[in-house]
């Protein structure tokens, strides 16, 4: 049996939206043409040079760009994919001590699976 309503029950009354369940637009801040240059000039010669430089191209994710591998990158169509994460998991041993473990996995959503085109420097 389906019951209709034949009046709207919260005309006329005032609702009270919690604080929690407003959506509040996150400010995101970007880096200034003068930071990437300053993170381009300290990380010159240094091994973490090409991932800085990568991920400022690309605007990746930290676990997406170290969980890339080499047949991630087509050098003749000039893009890579994304196709796994590396993440730290908690792991609680037998006696009950704690430990992190790194693991390889999919991305958390299909939309993070995607092709990013990488240009010549």
């Amino acid at each position: 049996m389906i019951f209709y309503l034949l009046k709207n029950p919260c005309l006329g009354r005032k609702l009270v939206i919690p604080e929690s369940a407003t959506a509040e637009k996150k400010v995101v801040s970007v880096f200034t043409e003068e930071d990437i240059a300053a993170i381009r000039k300290h990380s010159k010669g240094t091994r973490l040079e090409c991932i800085l430089l990568m991920a400022l191209g690309t605007g990746m994710r930290q676990g997406e760009l170290l969980g890339l591998k080499w047949k991630d990158i087509d050098y003749d169509l000039q893009e890579l994919k994304v196709e796994r994460t590396l993440k730290y998991i908690n792991v609680i041993n037998e006696d009950r001590s704690r430990d992190f473990k790194c693991v390889i996995q999919p991305p958390k959503s299909k939309t993070s699976e995607r092709t990013i085109p990488i240009l010549d420097p």
